[in-house]
């Protein structure tokens, strides 16, 4: 994409550092017995806290909706869904709001005695006001206070700006213009193994079996000897493949269970899933206390841009390309729609004439032909996925109306993420993002540390790509 990053002076400023001298990174043996207390106490409190997990609606609700909705849409008629959210609604908080906000005193009243310990005091102060904010979107889901859920959200991950609407409106013209904007590049994958792969059909046990296999090649599976790491389950209630270190199971990778991908998907989200978000939590883990598992806050900006960058090397060193980036974001439009206080039903309106316009290879500004004229087969595929659009910014709302004007806006992270983790290769920083899962925000704190891509507990080893050639030759999984 040829845009300038939404913040250029994080170059900059890790460039600056390099001449600063580096401090210890903060783990839990550095802390004073005060810090190390107040961690536990964290720790045993929110460890099974997944906001995810709170804002997800009941997945019958999810599908009642969806079918009342779409078929409310294609005749013509309004209908706001009204989701159910079963597992927040049941959640008990037991008196962890007061038991938050006196340990979040704590950490305020502590004097550090050195830079290490400055450093943790902030990391603990953010991740204590993180939880705090997850506290609200279980009051606010229960109580229906749709502006308490929205006041959460918006602590917890960026919404939109001005310059990030302007590079998805640049992505979205151009992906409407049918534009390449380099030469194509050819994969490695002959172009009946790239047939092979695309006509697999694997449903969640194959993808169980998959991540699984992955994750032991890291040594990141969960097993007797290695009871933290990730374990993979098949659920009912995911309604899309998660990986959560927070969670009532501990990490664990959540497959839905009517899963069903193809095998260059299914190698794209190992890509994604297992050698981006699960690798990046555990090396955080590892290196900061604060840095993956569960002392980490929720913003997932950078998290989702390192796993961008894995997932999209992986496709075209393989598949080839034909473009210049990886999507036309449709999140940061029905983001920005939702902040602006539109209701479901008009977010999804939008989402369709912008996808359909991307569908038909239609410029932006010339006008769609009548629903009648367009393929049924598109125009069915393209409102379905203007719904899961719709449905994944609009979680949390108790009012589809949204009269309380917010958006979850979670998913802002693929599109701002990809950016800043391109802005930190450019300079030789990607391996900072490898490091942690850390908010934007938190880039600073990483400049203070003596860190290099050998530093890495679990360096990045594309074990994708084996996977791959496994498939091809139809070779049984050695665990």
């Amino acid at each position: 994409m040829d845009t300038h990053s939404p913040l250029p002076e994080i170059a900059a400023y890790l460039a600056r550092q390099k001449r600063v001298a580096k401090v210890r990174i903060p783990l839990l043996e550095d802390l004073t017995d005060e810090l190390r207390d107040i961690v536990e106490h964290v720790r045993s409190l929110t460890s099974s806290w997944n906001p995810v997990e709170l804002y997800t609606a009941d997945p019958w609700s999810i599908k009642e909706e969806r079918e009342k909705f779409l078929k409310a849409f294609v005749q013509g008629q309004e209908y706001q869904p009204r989701l159910t959210y079963s597992y927040a609604e049941g959640f008990s908080l037991a008196g962890s709001r007061d038991m938050l906000l006196r340990l979040l005193e704590k950490v305020r009243l502590f004097t550090p005695r050195n830079r290490t310990l400055k450093i943790a005091k902030i990391a603990l102060f953010c991740k204590i006001k993180d939880d705090l904010a997850t506290c609200d979107i279980v009051e606010g889901i229960k109580n229906r206070n749709d502006i308490q859920v929205g006041h959460a959200l918006q602590y917890k991950y960026p919404g939109t700006d001005a310059v990030l609407i302007s590079i998805a409106q640049s992505e979205y013209e151009r992906h409407c213009r049918n534009e390449h904007v380099e030469t194509p590049k050819k994969g490695s994958l002959t172009p009946k193994e790239q047939l092979t792969l695309r006509t697999m059909h694997l449903g969640a046990e194959d993808m169980k079996k998959a991540f699984e296999w992955a994750l032991m090649q890291y040594g990141m599976l969960k097993t007797t000897k290695n009871p933290n790491g990730f374990q993979v389950v098949i659920d009912e209630r995911a309604t899309a493949i998660d990986v959560r270190d927070k969670s009532v199971l501990g990490p664990t990778v959540y497959i839905p269970a009517s899963s069903v991908h193809s095998g260059e998907r299914l190698l794209a989200l190992m890509a994604h899933e297992i050698e981006g978000h699960a690798r990046q939590s555990a090396n955080g883990e590892r290196l900061f206390l604060f840095g993956g598992g569960p002392l980490k806050v929720d913003d997932e900006t950078l998290y989702e841009g390192l796993a961008m960058r894995h997932e999209h090397e992986f496709i075209e060193r393989n598949f080839g390309t034909d473009d210049g980036s990886p999507f036309p974001d449709f999140y940061v439009f029905a983001i920005y729609k939702a902040e602006m206080g539109s209701c479901f039903q008009r977010v999804c309106m939008d989402q369709l004439t912008r996808q359909l316009h991307v569908a038909l290879h239609i410029p932006h500004y010339e006008s769609l032909p009548d629903t009648a004229k367009i393929d049924p087969d598109i125009y069915a595929k393209v409102l379905r996925s203007s719904w899961g659009v719709t449905y994944r910014v609009m979680r949390g709302h108790t009012d589809m109306q949204n009269r309380a004007r917010f958006a979850m806006p979670k998913d802002a992270a693929y599109l701002r993420g990809w950016i800043l983790d391109r802005e930190l290769r450019k300079h030789g920083y990607g391996h900072m993002n490898e490091a942690a899962i850390s908010a934007v925000g938190y880039l600073r704190i990483l400049a203070e540390f003596s860190l290099e891509q050998t530093d890495l507990p679990y360096p990045h080893k594309d074990v994708t790509t084996d996977y791959m050639h496994m498939l091809l030759h139809e070779k049984p999984i050695a665990m």
